[in-house]
C-alpha cells in the first residue's frame, strides 16, 4: 500500500471495514485510535499502540482501510 507510506512515524486513527456493506454504511468494523504507523508493505501495516505494543494488520483481509492523521478534521 504505497499511499500509506506517507504516514510512517505519524500518529493516526485507523478505521477498518471488512465488507462493502460496512464501508457504504460508514460503520467501521474496527477502529484503532492514537496509534503510530511503523511499517507498510503491500500486504501488511505495522502499528504501535499507546502501550508500545506492535500489531500487524493484514490488508488483504479488509475491504477498506481508512487512515486519518491525528488532529485532522476527520475524513
Amino acid at each position: 500500500m504505497v499511499g500509506l507510506q506517507k504516514y510512517l512515524g505519524a500518529k493516526v486513527n485507523i478505521y477498518i471495514y471488512a465488507s462493502i456493506e460496512s464501508y457504504n454504511n460508514e460503520q467501521e468494523d474496527t477502529s484503532l485510535k492514537d496509534v503510530t504507523v511503523m511499517g507498510v508493505t503491500d500486504d501488511f501495516i505495522e502499528i504501535e499502540d499507546e502501550r508500545g505494543l506492535s500489531h500487524c494488520i493484514n490488508l488483504k483481509k479488509c475491504f477498506s482501510v481508512v487512515v486519518e492523521r491525528e488532529g485532522s478534521l476527520g475524513y
